[in-house]
């Protein structure tokens, strides 16, 4: 059975390089080993004819939500209404997730068992004590 693995990035469709990242990553992805799902800002309106040319090799799950454009909580809410076994934030600042880290902790601590993992950039000058824990 595949594991079902869910990426908290941005699009791999878009310019930046951290979609470039989650795009290299998804294209050495092992499909018949994983099962993958992105949970993904939307990308800009002038690259829909991109979307429609290079469909990708998997699901994706809009992030924005009114007024949060990271889907906080609808990350937190997603997963505690699905089963995943991986959970891999890739290309965001440690920050931008770093309100749902005890959300993420009372999920595994109630039954779910995925794991969590990150891979960001690190080009900060100065970490806060508060991101540590």
């Amino acid at each position: 059975m595949k594991k079902k693995i869910l990426f908290v990035c941005e699009h791999p469709l878009g310019t930046t390089g951290n979609s470039g990242m989650m795009s290299g990553i998804l294209s050495q992805l092992n499909k018949d080993e994983y099962d993958a799902t992105l949970f993904s800002g939307n990308l800009q309106k002038n690259h829909n004819k991109k979307m429609a040319l290079e469909p990708l090799p998997c699901n994706i799950v809009s992030a924005s939500d009114d007024g949060d454009a990271f889907g906080k909580q609808k990350l937190l809410d997603l997963l505690g209404q699905t089963d995943c076994d991986i959970v891999l934030f890739v290309g965001h600042d440690i920050w931008q997730y770093s309100q749902v880290y005890d959300g993420l902790k009372q999920l595994q601590n109630s039954g779910k068992k995925f794991k969590t993992g990150a891979i960001f950039p690190w080009d900060i000058q100065n970490v806060r004590e508060d991101w540590v824990g």
